[in-house]
């Protein structure tokens, strides 16, 4: 099962996002036996951290499409199942 995590953290918006993410991923790797990628955007803070444990798919900003973006990571990891922490309304 291929589960993919979306959510940022900086120091403007904080690392809640991230820090609820990682604590529920690492379980659902733990006791599912998962593969757990993150879709991350700008913040190199947040992405630097969820590194250490799992691997990041990082958009490219420029002439960015973010439904473009969330396709295609969803596809070329064959995920299942998306799992959502964001304020950025998915636009």
């Amino acid at each position: 099962m291929n589960v993919i995590f979306r959510c940022d953290g900086s120091k403007l918006i904080g690392m809640g996002h991230i820090e609820r993410c990682l604590t529920l991923a690492k379980y659902i790797k733990k006791n599912y036996r998962a593969e757990i990628t993150f879709a991350m955007r700008k913040s190199e803070i947040g992405i630097s951290k969820v590194k250490k444990y799992f691997s990041v798919i990082k958009s490219v900003e420029k002439n960015f499409n973010y439904s473009n973006w969330m396709n295609e990571c969803i596809y070329n990891f064959n995920a299942k199942i998306l799992i959502l922490d964001v304020r950025d309304g998915l636009k």
